[in-house]
């Protein structure tokens, strides 16, 4: 019955997460510390939102978030 299923979740703050985790030196951090829950949850497709918080609002905030996209298109690039 779970395979007949298309689980979306539709709002995961996971980039601000990564960005922390990838200025510590971290790397391959969606794939080691995320995707192994994503898979057991069965989810099939997730919606990973950019969230930048209001003490960088408004002169920062674009900075951020390109950040958090850098950041991911990085974490893609090392699971190749």
């Amino acid at each position: 019955m779970k395979d007949d299923l298309f689980v979306l979740d539709a709002h995961f703050d996971l980039l601000s997460d990564v960005v922390l985790r990838r200025a510590r030196g971290e790397r391959n951090c969606i794939e080691r510390i995320y995707l192994p829950d994503i898979r057991r949850g069965g989810v099939s497709a997730l919606v990973a939102s950019l969230y930048v918080e209001d003490i960088y609002l408004p002169e920062m905030g674009l900075k951020m978030a390109l950040g958090q996209i850098a950041s991911l298109h990085k974490e893609a690039e090392e699971s190749e």
